[in-house]
């Protein structure tokens, strides 16, 4: 995975002993790890994934009603979001 923030294109990396190389490294990775799973995209999609998996499980256990109970905010809310911005959108042009 080289970059342009990768360590080893430094010109002093060559001087660094094989140890402190290592422990660099790792660093980075941890630091690129972090950076991935506490972005927002990443928290958006894991709830996402956490709430169609929920959903899934309880239409599987026939819960069907339930299931679809907590669907409704993703499938309102677009709607909901349109309306809205249809009606502001009428007020300051008509």
């Amino acid at each position: 995975m080289p970059d342009d923030d990768d360590p080893r294109q430094h010109p002093w990396w060559q001087h660094l002993p094989a140890e402190r190389q290592q422990i660099t490294l790792w660093g980075r990775r941890r630091r690129l790890l972090q950076q991935l799973l506490f972005s927002r995209r990443s928290q958006l999609l894991l709830m996402l994934t956490l709430l169609v998996l929920l959903t899934a499980g309880l239409a599987v256990a026939g819960a069907g009603g339930f299931s679809l109970a907590l669907l409704l905010p993703l499938l309102l809310l677009p709607a909901l979001a349109a309306l809205s911005y249809w009606l502001t959108w009428r007020e300051f042009h008509h």
